[in-house]
Formats: structure tokens, C-alpha cells, sequence
């Protein structure tokens, strides 16, 4: 399973979930290239608060597996694999 990129729309199964933008939506973009140019390559953009005035992170988004409270993995769903909540959309 995987999803495109909000900014190259290169599909992927591992994204960083965050704001990027004045309208505040959540986005969703490849951890490289397209990350760095959104956030500084800062996870917080801290110290690049003037060049980066929007950006928010959001965590790390895996499409491939979600990780239960049992431990046990489920394939196929959209998870954020920071902080383990399931990500609609």
C-alpha cells in the first residue's frame, strides 16, 4: 500500500505527516528531498522559523503495517509509527 506525495506525487509507503502551509492541512511528504525542502531537514524547523513559518511536523507515517498494543503487526493500514494512532485517509 502506499500513497503519493502532496509535493512530487511519487507514491511511497513511508511519509512524514505535517503542516506545510498557511491553510494548516496535514500533508503528507517523502522523508527526503521533498521533507528537506519544507522543513529545513529540522524535524521542528528549529531555528529556520523565519524560513519555514508553517511548518509543523506531524510524524512519521508508515502505509505498510500497524503496530498494536498486543505487538503484533496488521498489514494494509495507514499508521503513524511515532506515536502508534491510525491516520484516516
Amino acid at each position: 500500500m502506499t500513497k503519493p506525495c502532496t509535493l512530487c506525487s511519487k507514491p511511497r509507503d513511508v511519509l512524514v505527516r505535517c503542516q506545510i502551509d498557511e491553510s494548516q492541512k496535514w500533508h503528507f511528504v517523502c522523508p527526503g528531498t521533498c521533507w528537506k525542502s519544507v522543513s529545513g531537514g529540522v524535524e521542528d524547523a528549529k531555528g529556520m522559523q523565519d524560513q519555514y513559518p508553517y511548518y509543523r511536523y506531524g510524524g512519521m507515517v508508515s502505509l505498510t503495517c500497524v503496530f498494536e498494543e498486543t505487538g503484533k503487526w496488521r498489514k494494509g493500514e495507514m499508521a503513524d509509527v511515532k506515536s502508534w494512532w491510525v491516520v484516516e485517509g
